[in-house]
């Protein structure tokens, strides 16, 4: 069954192999994201939407929560930084094959190198057909 394979899979971890680090203007970059269905063992404590973003040592840290139309979902993330706004954006990508049809919210936590002379900060949802969604749109404290 896909859902008890995605309970079990618990965390996915991608991180940037071989990209920029995101201190390059307009070059995209890929942040370390951990997620799992919300509640479930080993999922990112504390998300929400929209989500909390914090900076500290250099990084910037987003604690989140994306509703997706199942749990038969995917998250990636991409971030730019360009005029001195970090972008992040956390995709949900629906995967193929027979899935059961209920809501699924996923928890997420997303690290990205905060890039010198950025200002704001802002984060970004996008589900099917490419819907984008700004979750969070803030000036660096």
């Amino acid at each position: 069954m896909r859902l008890s394979s995605y309970l079990i899979a618990g965390i996915v971890t991608l991180s940037a192999l071989g990209c920029s680090s995101g201190t390059e203007p307009g070059v995209p970059f890929t942040p370390t994201l951990r997620y799992a269905l919300d509640g479930a063992p080993g999922a990112p404590e504390g998300g929400s939407n929209p989500p909390t973003v914090t900076i500290a040592n250099g990084k910037v840290t987003v604690l989140g929560l994306i509703t997706a139309g199942t749990p038969c979902h995917e998250l990636s993330s991409k971030a730019v930084s360009q005029d001195s706004v970090l972008e992040i954006a956390i995709v949900a990508t629906e995967q193929q094959g027979v899935c059961i049809q209920v809501i699924a919210n996923l928890a997420y936590e997303a690290v990205a190198e905060l890039p010198a002379g950025t200002q704001r900060i802002r984060v970004v949802h996008v589900s099917r057909a490419d819907e984008r969604s700004v979750v969070y749109d803030e000036p660096v404290p």
